[in-house]
């Protein structure tokens, strides 16, 4: 078995040329390739219930059969154990490929019930980069997941870097990310929309498979050891309200092309997850570095502001106008104040999604998980 390290963004599809303008990917030609993969679940998905992913790759005329078990994984880096070799489609030896036996038997057990769930179809553009004293993968991979139910069929494009680590420290993978996110001028004004993912493409793909929708998440509780060291504590407490909220980044979008606002609760959560990020920092403060601290506070409750703007008129639109409306038909001079208050909401939606999905979000996630790690 391998342990995979690695750090995972998703691109936005406008700064592609500038990423692959960037002198760290310029100075050399990628290699191409283009994957096939086919991902397989029982019908009851047995493998997603327990976190685990089966998956066949075609690269040229190599089948590899590839198996890969639940990891951790916070502010777009993850590490999970690993196993691949060549094989025979449709093939699933898995006694000789996996050197777990508890595993291999497990997997044995319900090989005769695997069928096609999703594939991922993309091209994939890769460098070796020696950096930070570590050699790194870069794989930026475009293309598609395709898969099909009852529902009909069903496609999502794929846009997203994978900065995996060789050899060498953890940190030079957060390292080279910054530099990449920086942009081909290197100017955090002019940064690129590199985004930290937490999500893989097994986990959209089932996604997509099951017609699963984006819902709000909550926080989950953080167990601390009484005999944790005060900064292990706030790492530990830090991550989990990291992970709470990117989990709710992607559901603060703008208004659809009918108008029609996304859920509240994901901008409420977002906003929950920064209040306790930054309870954190005050609570540790006195042992944490005095220029972290202040730092760090100052950026979330900046980005608190800015997502506060969005819960105000959520909750104004929502709970507070109803109340005010007088009851009966309703009269066009009332129509023109929801209106205006529904135009409000939707502008202030819109400048918390520019904020979660810009450049100097992306600069300041792997900033702060890169400090929070090292």
């Amino acid at each position: 078995m391998s342990l995979e390290t690695e750090l995972k963004l998703e691109l936005h599809p406008d700064d592609l040329p500038r990423l692959l303008a960037h002198p760290l990917l310029s100075a050399m030609p990628p290699r191409r390739e283009r994957l096939l993969n086919t991902y397989f679940d029982t019908s009851t998905l047995v493998l997603r219930q327990q976190r685990m992913a089966v998956r066949e790759r075609r690269v040229g005329r190599r089948t590899l059969l590839t198996v890969k078990t639940a990891g951790a994984s916070v502010g777009g880096l993850s590490q999970r154990g690993e196993w691949e070799a060549a094989c025979r489609p449709g093939s699933f030896d898995f006694a000789a490929l996996v050197d777990d036996e508890a595993l291999a038997q497990q997997l044995t057990r319900v090989a005769w019930q695997l069928v096609p769930v999703f594939r991922t179809d993309f091209t994939r553009r890769s460098w070796q980069l020696r950096h930070g004293g570590a050699l790194v993968e870069v794989a930026l991979d475009q293309g598609f997941i395709t898969t099909g139910n009852a529902q009909g069929n069903h496609r999502q494009a794929l846009l997203e870097v994978e900065l995996e680590l060789r050899d060498g420290p953890v940190d030079a993978l957060f390292d080279l990310a910054h530099t990449l996110a920086l942009g081909p001028q290197g100017r955090a004004e002019r940064g690129l929309r590199l985004l930290p993912a937490n999500r893989s493409k097994a986990e959209r793909g089932y996604a997509l498979f099951v017609g699963e929708r984006l819902q709000p998440v909550k926080a989950a509780s953080v167990e601390l050891d009484a005999g944790m060291h005060p900064v292990q504590a706030f790492r530990a407490a830090a991550l989990s309200c990291l992970a709470h909220l990117q989990a709710n980044e992607a559901g603060v979008s703008p208004a659809g092309p009918d108008g029609a606002v996304p859920d509240p609760e994901f901008v409420h959560q977002a906003r929950v997850a920064l209040r306790r990020l930054r309870t954190g920092l005050r609570l540790f403060r006195g042992h944490l570095p005095r220029r972290f601290a202040a730092h760090w506070a100052g950026e979330w409750k900046a980005l608190a502001g800015q997502l506060g703007e969005a819960r105000n008129w959520d909750v104004f639109a929502t709970e507070r106008l109803p109340e005010l409306l007088p009851e009966g038909p309703v009269d066009e001079s009332t129509q023109a104040v929801v209106d205006w208050v529904q135009a409000q909401r939707r502008m202030a939606g819109q400048r918390a999604a520019d904020a979660l999905g810009g450049h100097l979000h992306a600069l300041r996630l792997l900033a702060f998980t890169r400090a929070v790690l090292r």
